[in-house]
């Protein structure tokens, strides 16, 4: 994309972000993930939004979920992530088996 973008633009890159991730919005066009996360903010301060009222577009804090959770497109932080999330459940369903067993 080219260097200056409206601010309909942005919204819409957030949009495609919030719904794929930053690793396909990167890649879809063709901008730093550091530009979405700034972005993100402006918008979550109200300095993108268009609307008159100042009411904010909605956008949830913290990084969007993937929708179909593929190892394969996590990128290597989310990868981390999911393994700590899943080390964690592990250890609180086999606490939750000993509570059981212990009853």
């Amino acid at each position: 994309m080219g260097k200056h973008l409206t601010k309909q633009q942005k919204i819409e890159i957030l949009d495609f972000y919030n719904k794929n991730g930053v690793k396909f919005t990167v890649e879809k066009y063709n901008i730093s993930d550091s530009r979405i996360y700034v972005w993100r903010k402006e918008l979550n301060d109200n300095k993108l939004s268009n609307s008159k009222s100042g009411s904010k577009k909605g956008l949830g804090k913290g990084r969007p979920k993937i929708s179909n959770g593929d190892p394969n497109l996590m990128s290597r932080s989310e990868l981390i992530e999911h393994y700590k999330a899943s080390v964690l459940v592990k250890k609180f369903l086999a606490s939750q088996r000993n509570k059981n067993t212990k009853q």
